[in-house]
């Protein structure tokens, strides 16, 4: 992915303003059609925890993907590097990442880069999973493309580590443990570790842990 770039909108659909993000993914020529084709399905997509794709355009190299982001959002690397997270924040950031990406594999596609960089906490505590398809080699389901199974993986990644080494609810580690399971026959899909999440218990805003 290229440099980004950031410009303030809005839009009648959103219930606040945000900035628009554009980032460039470099793309051979073969690669581009299906991936174009994959953006177009995925700039229909509204979830309230995934940042929106809200236009691709073709640049030389690849493709310039703007979505919009929420205004003077922080990046959940940046403020995990500040402190440790309670487990009802670990919890929040779970639900929200699939609940985004519930909506992304029910439409075929996947995100591809589920990682701390990629997730931002808005101002208001709340969290997005931004920059979907920025990191796409390939479209969805094609050889090299990202896939659902791997974005679950990923999920479960991001939330061990955000866990880190302290106690946390059995529940909420038993759920972490299966999303990485190698074992893909034993890794559930997104509905069901969103489910499994459910039953952890009471997501916390972030709101506190961004002062």
């Amino acid at each position: 992915p290229g440099p980004m770039s950031e410009q303030t909108a809005s839009d009648a659909s959103e219930s606040a303003p945000g900035v628009e993000r554009t980032s460039v993914l470099a793309l051979d020529e073969l690669e581009t059609h299906d991936v174009r084709r994959a953006l177009v399905l995925l700039a229909g997509l509204r979830s309230r925890t995934l940042a929106p794709l809200v236009r691709s355009a073709a640049v030389p190299g690849g493709v310039a993907l703007t979505h919009r982001v929420p205004g003077d959002a922080v990046g959940l690397a940046s403020l995990r590097a500040d402190g440790p997270l309670r487990a009802g924040h670990v919890l929040a950031v779970g639900v929200a990442v699939l609940e985004a990406l519930v909506t992304l594999h029910a439409a075929r596609l996947a995100h591809g880069r589920v990682d701390g960089e990629s997730v931002l906490v808005a101002p208001d505590g709340s969290v997005v999973l931004a920059a979907t398809g920025s990191a796409w080699a390939a479209a969805p389901g094609e050889p090299g493309g990202p896939s659902p199974v791997d974005d679950v993986a990923a999920a479960g990644e991001l939330l061990r580590d955000l866990l880190g080494p302290g106690s946390a609810p059995a529940p909420l580690v038993v759920a972490v443990v299966r999303a990485v399971d190698p074992d893909l026959a034993l890794r559930p899909d997104a509905a069901a570790l969103l489910a499994a999440l459910h039953r952890c218990g009471r997501p916390e805003s972030l709101l506190d842990a961004l002062w």
